[in-house]
């Protein structure tokens, strides 16, 4: 059984690396990072002996980070990095390498563009995981000889092989706003995004999405963990309804009994979603409404308008949800009336 270290490397920032989009975090919050939770159930498909180290949410020094990885002598560490990190993070894998003799695989944003470059100018990676919903990470750490890149799956689907580790990420302490509470577990029943707005790097990513089967599954043994909260951190959650609804309906039905949250768009949601979704437990929708301005959604491929929004809010209202609401100001063309509208 080989050692798999999941890694967040320690940071002088509260660094969010995870899905492909890395970032500072604005205020306090730090959310759970989903690339490890999926990776977690093919890594156990894989008979690994998981471990989990978060560095920032530990608040870990570069020091004791590489004392801990010491102790565990791990076989092989995932870790996350970012085009906001990367510059630290280098030099501490780099160190890590020369320290520990570890094969290291690694996933984020920066790497997507051109994996190969990374690999041939920084030979203290080993890997590079442009899919973290691929089976080909368990094809590396069975088959020494299998190549070092990972490549997204051409299939519309991605059913993990078992539940992922969810124990061992309620270790650290996560936090999220708008959650009730403080311990929470996040789901994925959809990768990547159907949609194209112009800004955002998740409609640039393959989507597929996850049988509501595989995914009841996961939520039922989140449950048995004693867990009421659940954040589905899909970026458009409903963006496959038939699914959807058909996912809802088992949560309603099995009376599941679990709060949770989201990130939708008004264009996908209508009063039936609304309604089965307030019935199976949601009670926070964060939209990504982004302007008020019609100019300036229509710029950005965004494909709604202003009375879409207003109405899906009104419904969400009437069915007692919260809705969040996230907006961009300043993009390329904003001027002081789109401002003004939004």
């Amino acid at each position: 059984m080989k050692k798999v270290v999941l890694l967040n490397p320690p940071s002088e920032k509260l660094c969010i690396r995870d899905y492909y989009c890395s970032k500072i975090s604005q205020a306090n919050y730090i959310s759970q990072p989903i690339d490890f939770i999926i990776l977690s159930a093919f890594l156990k498909n894989a008979k690994s002996e998981i471990f989990l180290i978060d560095s920032v949410v530990g608040k870990y020094s570069v020091s004791k980070t590489i004392a801990i990885l010491e102790n565990i002598r791990p076989d092989i560490i995932i870790t996350l990095s970012g085009t906001v990190s990367w510059e630290e993070d280098k030099f501490f894998l780099e160190q890590i390498k020369s320290t520990i003799k570890t094969k290291i695989l690694a996933t984020g944003d920066i790497f997507l563009e051109n994996p190969q470059y990374f690999i041939d100018n920084f030979k203290f990676i080993d890997g590079i995981i442009t899919d973290f919903t691929s089976t080909e990470v368990v094809k590396y750490i069975n088959d020494d000889n299998v190549k070092n890149i990972f490549m997204p799956e051409l299939s519309n689907k991605f059913n993990l092989p078992a539940v992922p580790a969810h124990e061992i990420f309620l270790k650290y302490k996560y936090r999220e706003p708008f959650t009730l509470t403080s311990k929470y577990c996040s789901v994925l029943t959809e990768f990547g995004c159907p949609f194209k707005c112009s800004f955002c790097i998740m409609g640039k990513l393959k989507y597929k999405y996850r049988d509501a089967e595989n995914v009841f599954l996961e939520l039922e043994y989140i449950k048995s963990l004693g867990i009421k909260e659940i954040f589905f951190v899909d970026q458009t959650f409903g963006a496959n309804r038939k699914n959807t609804i058909k996912l809802l309906s088992e949560m309603i039905n099995k009376n599941l009994n679990l709060n949770w949250i989201c990130f939708s768009r008004v264009d996908v949601l209508d009063e039936e979603l609304i309604n089965m979704m307030r019935k199976s437990g949601c009670h926070t929708i964060i939209l990504g409404i982004e302007s008020g301005s019609e100019t300036m959604l229509n710029k950005y491929r965004k494909g709604y308008n202003t009375k879409q929004i207003i109405e899906t809010l009104q419904i969400c209202k009437q069915n007692k949800i919260r809705t969040v609401g996230t907006f961009i100001i300043g993009l390329p063309d904003e001027n002081f009336q789109t401002s003004r509208e939004t």
